[in-house]
């Protein structure tokens, strides 16, 4: 009895005595409940919400505006599903949370308060009941600036590895920004962070020493043996070393001496004593010289050790492994077995896939017919998770790729000009080029008065359609603009399709805003077009031209096309012979959608048969091509001397010689006298942009073309001798005639707009390069991923500001910005580019190891034929020629000057690529007769009589 009481007693001692408050908790018997975890808040306990307002404020910089501008939506949504009110005051600055009748959580105006401090898309998840912010302010703990920058660079680590790191075994989010370093996570991961950041403020310790505890303590949790014991004899134990470093002072005093210290003899005593004092000048300078010399053999010598010392080649592979008896050991064996295991696995850590592609390499090296594996083996986007955040498109441009060992021929045919425009000389007509310009002199006083007194709408609409058609229209902007503006706020006959539609296209093509609703009239009860139209041609020509130009919701325009184009293919057959010709035309290109300099020359010869056409309007027209003809005959001449010159032919026979063709190309994006400046400038553009193509796609090995876009990348002429011959030759050139635009546009200073151009080329250059990767490994990406790269190597953004560099418009830096920033004009008319130069061309390209096209491409992601691709990409263009039409109608910002250069470039691209073949490569037939249509033969005038 008396032993159990002394037990018991014993017991008591040993336990320390608890307060009133400090009662056991279930953790403290249950290792495996969180006691850092905060209840969720359950809305029932407190049904009657909040008796009143409470509200916090907060100030913010003028430079955040602009963000808190775009986040405040998304701040709204998220607090207004806790009940909580806010407002954003730009006036004061200011940011205000409050509470609402709707609030139920009391807690929850703190957690918005958070919010505010924090605000960052991200920030939205501090008011989640687990989550909680610390702020530390780090100003304040360092005097000396340079160390605090010193210490919060130690913070972040090396391209942020150190950040991450802490926020991945904190479980964080963690943002240093100038003196504060904002958290949020857990309360156990913050107190955490405010350790780390402390210790590396104060340099107490690396946070690098924090994280290798943090890792192996992860890794002791793992372990339930280990949960009740203490892990500290496992931690590591770090110590300063600058510890160890420091000199310990001496205390101990010195021996106190009666005697001087004796005195150090002087310069000249040393020099008596060698002899040197009694040399001439002229021996002690060459004695010093001798000195230097010796010194800088020596240092020489030591730097050569080091660097040989560098380069000391690594040690080869054992003869066992290099050399193989069965399929076991053998290299292609062995790198299928790791691909496959690369594709099995779910996880990978960064140093386990750098092993696996060292060893992959080595394979490559040793097996020409491994690069097919990559295709068929590479791990899809959900099938493989790798620390870090490395995604699928970082691996495949981590993978070791294998270099072209033989160069591949495209076989482009010679260009089919040769010499002609060189030595080109106009044939002789029955009316000089004098004649017609003093002719075309007075005709053009006659139509503009003509013009200005037609009273009537629909005639007025029908002149100024016959101008554009006629390539004219830039005589007469300002009274066009005039009898448009006009036009427009006059409403047009309701009954008539006619001139509805003329009116409509007219207006749309000026960027006049004006509803397609004009043609809901002209619907039956069931929503289509009524039968009695069917017979129109002259309507159904007028509504077929203006469905062009309709937008992505306007399902009316649609049914429009649909309709006129189906009754114009019935009637063709019973219509006068010059209206069959226009319909024909109309059908096989838009009327938006032509060529300015074919269209004016193909409407010429229609209109010269139309029995109510304007004579003078069309003697007019006549003059103003041919003068127009000889002014681009000269700028050909001058562009084929300049190809003539750099020796492409001869020097790098595999690039497409197609500089007329180029030039016609050009020509399509403004054809008017005033712009002959900047149609020179960029035709000499456009054929190096082919050559660089060529380079990339046909004859470079991908060991040059990292090389060549490396070099283009510095833009220094100086780094030319590491690439090979051809490539030196063209990149000398590129750089050249790139220098004497610059020049060429130094005196009006607007040289600035060369570094526009080369940027773009840079990073078309880039993408080229991410091109021929792909190529090499046969790799087929989804369309998405495609079009990422590919529209850059489209080169439509390079083009236009290209187009801009010769304009006498002023262009400011804004512009150039704006085109850089791919709106969606220019984005869309890339994909259309894109998508029309892939289906034209796919199939000679994969007659060659060419990337796969967007053809290939959505055939393997949809499991679909070619064909079908094909038709599926041909609604995707339309589509985006509605978002263009959109676009254009939209873009007020930029004048319409710069804006329908970029969208005659499409339309030249739909003259290329149009029945699925690419008449530019191949330019023999097609593309040759309509160059001579348009830049050799002159149009027949006759002398008046």
């Amino acid at each position: 009895m008396d032993g159990g009481d002394d037990s018991l007693e014993v017991e008591k001692k040993g336990k320390k005595h608890k307060g009133k408050h400090d009662k056991p908790k279930p953790w403290d018997e249950d290792p495996n409940i969180d006691h850092w975890k905060v209840e969720k808040f359950d809305p029932s306990w407190n049904e009657t919400g909040m008796l009143e307002v409470s509200s916090f404020s907060t100030l913010f910089p003028q430079y955040r505006e602009k963000y808190l501008q775009e986040a405040w939506p998304i701040v709204k949504r998220a607090l207004k599903e806790h009940g909580i009110a806010c407002e954003l005051n730009l006036v004061e600055g200011s940011m205000t949370v409050s509470t609402t009748r709707k609030t139920r959580d009391p807690y929850i105006i703190v957690k918005a308060r958070d919010l505010l401090k924090l605000l960052s898309r991200s920030a939205i998840k501090i008011l989640n009941d687990e989550m909680n912010c610390d702020i530390l302010k780090i100003g304040n703990l360092v005097r000396n600036k340079e160390r605090f920058v010193r210490r919060r660079e130690r913070l972040l680590g090396p391209n942020l590895s150190t950040l991450k790191a802490i926020e991945i075994l904190t479980g964080c989010y963690v943002l240093v920004q100038g003196n504060t370093v904002a958290a949020m996570g857990s309360f156990k991961g913050l107190k955490q962070v405010r350790r780390i950041v402390e210790d590396c403020i104060h340099n107490a310790q690396h946070p690098v020493y924090h994280i290798k505890t943090l890792l192996m303590k992860r890794e002791l949790a793992k372990n339930p043996a280990l949960a009740n014991e203490n892990w500290d004899r496992f931690l590591p134990k770090f110590k300063k070393k600058n510890v160890k470093q420091r000199k310990v002072k001496s205390k101990e005093k010195k021996p106190y001496t009666p005697y001087p210290p004796p005195q150090q003899p002087s310069k000249i005593d040393l020099q008596l004593e060698s002899g040197e004092y009694f040399l001439s000048d002229k021996k002690k300078s060459d004695k010093k010289w001798q000195e230097k010399q010796e010194k800088q053999a020596e240092k020489t010598a030591e730097n050569k050790r080091k660097r040989a010392a560098a380069f000391v080649p690594p040690k080869e592979l054992t003869s066992n492994y290099m050399k193989s008896d069965n399929e076991k050991h053998d290299s292609a064996a062995i790198a299928k077995k790791r691909l496959r295991n690369l594709r099995a696995t779910k996880s990978m850590t960064i140093s386990k896939l750098n092993r696996t592609f060292t060893m992959l390499k080595i394979d490559l090296q040793r097996s020409p017919s491994l690069p097919n594996l990559f295709k068929c083996i590479l791990p899809s986007k959900s099938s493989l998770s790798i620390s870090s955040f490395v995604t699928r498109e970082t691996l495949m441009e981590a993978l070791p790729l294998p270099m072209k060992t033989a160069r591949q021929s495209a076989d482009f045919h010679q260009t089919v000009w040769g010499d002609y425009f060189v030595n080109y000389s106009p044939s002789k007509t029955n009316m000089s080029l004098e004649e017609q310009k003093q002719r075309n002199e007075g005709l053009q006083i006659e139509i503009r008065k003509i013009l200005t007194e037609t009273i009537d709408p629909l005639q007025s609409l029908e002149l100024i359609d016959s101008i554009q058609r006629l390539g004219v229209a830039y005589h007469f902007e300002k009274e066009i603009n005039d009898i448009l503006c006009r036009v427009h706020k006059i409403n047009i006959d309701e009954d008539d399709l006619y001139a509805i539609a003329l009116h409509f296209r007219l207006l749309r093509q000026q960027r006049y805003h004006i509803t397609s609703d004009v043609f809901n009239r002209f619907l039956d009860d069931n929503g289509d077009f009524q039968d009695c139209l069917c017979n129109n041609v002259k309507a159904l020509l007028s509504l077929y031209e203006a469905a062009y130009l309709g937008f992505p919701d306007e399902d009316i325009l649609e049914k429009a096309k649909t309709f006129s184009r189906v009754n114009l293919k019935s009637l063709i057959c019973k219509m006068d012979p010059s209206l069959a010709l226009m319909v024909t035309s109309a059908l096989e290109f838009p009327l938006v959608r032509r060529i300015d300099r074919l269209k004016a020359r193909n409407y010429i010869e229609i209109y010269d048969k139309y029995i109510l056409c304007n004579q003078k309007l069309l003697d007019f027209a006549k003059f103003d091509f041919n003068i127009l003809q000889s002014i681009h005959q000269e700028e050909v001449r001058i562009i084929s001397m300049w190809w003539k010159e750099l020796g492409f032919s001869k020097h790098l026979p595999f690039v497409r010689d197609r500089i007329v063709e180029s030039y016609f190309w050009m020509l399509a994006t403004y054809s008017e006298p005033c712009y002959s400046h900047a149609r020179v400038i960029m035709s000499k553009v456009m054929p190096l942009v082919v050559a660089t193509d060529d380079i990339y796609d046909v004859y470079g090995t991908l060991e040059e073309l990292e090389l060549f876009t490396n070099v283009i990348e510095s833009w220094d002429p100086e780094r030319v001798s590491l690439l090979p011959e051809y490539m030196q030759r063209f990149f000398l050139a590129l750089y050249n005639t790139f220098k004497e635009i610059e020049d060429e546009l130094a005196p009006q200073n607007n040289s600035f707009r060369v570094h526009y151009l080369i940027n773009e080329f840079k990073r078309m250059a880039r993408a080229y390069l991410q091109e021929s990767k792909w190529a090499s490994v046969c790799y087929v990406s989804k369309l998405e991923e495609h079009l990422r790269v590919t529209l850059i190597t489209a080169g439509y953004s390079l083009i236009t500001c290209a187009s801009y560099l010769g304009m006498k418009e002023v262009i400011s830096k804004d512009t150039y910005e704006w085109v850089a920033s791919l709106p969606k004009i220019l984005k869309s008319i890339n994909i259309v580019g894109r998508l029309m130069n892939d289906i034209g061309s796919y199939q000679n390209e994969q007659k060659r190891n060419h990337v796969a096209s967007s053809v290939e491409c959505y055939a393997k992601e949809h499991g679909c034929s070619e064909m079908e691709a094909c038709k599926k990409l041909k609604e995707m263009v339309e589509e985006h020629w509605k978002i263009i039409n959109r676009e254009f109608m939209s873009t007020d910002n930029i004048p319409l000057s710069l804006i329908k250069p970029v969208l005659n470039l499409i339309c030249f691209t739909n003259f290329v690529y149009k029945d699925m073949a690419d008449i530019y490569t191949d330019s023999s037939e097609f593309m040759k007769k309509t160059i001579a249509k348009v830049l050799i033969e002159p149009v027949l005038v006759h002398r008046k009589d």
